[in-house]
């Protein structure tokens, strides 16, 4: 059976790893070597608030994990993600394979996280065109109905 690259986004529940990441990680990956796939590379990407209470939790710990494995073995891999009680919620992507090398390139890099971080506003607003803030703008249309 052919194989296909994936990247798995997981929301886990820090509460209930009882603060192992690494055991939580470490199930992760048996669940998909289990179902036949081969982890190329994984790491935290972020803890974030959600923009939603997800099963009654308003943050989560996003793990992030890139992988090979048969089309067939998704839904088997997401039955058995259903039975962890840290996993809150996944998501897998199919990646075309000619994006698969830079991928997994910037999943390797140790720097990754800190470009997804802004901690400054830029300068000018990049995208309006007029940079004066002032003007007066047309009201919007009112329709009577």
């Amino acid at each position: 059976m052919a194989m296909r690259f994936y990247e798995g986004m997981f929301l886990l529940d820090t509460g209930k790893m009882a603060g192992d990441l690494n055991k939580a990680a470490e199930t992760l990956v048996q669940i998909l070597t289990k179902h036949g796939g081969e982890v190329i590379v994984h790491r935290v990407w972020d803890e974030r608030r959600l923009a939603y209470p997800v099963k009654k939790q308003r943050k989560a710990l996003y793990y992030l994990i890139s992988f090979k494995a048969p089309g067939s073995a998704v839904t088997p891999i997401e039955a058995d993600l259903k039975l962890q009680e840290f996993v809150i919620r996944s998501m897998f992507l199919a990646i075309d394979p000619k994006l698969a090398d830079s991928m997994i390139a910037v999943a390797r890099d140790p720097n990754a996280v800190a470009l997804q971080t802004v901690t400054e506003p830029p300068d000018e607003d990049l995208f309006d065109p007029a940079p004066d803030r002032n003007r007066r703008r047309r009201p919007a249309e009112v329709r009577e109905g």
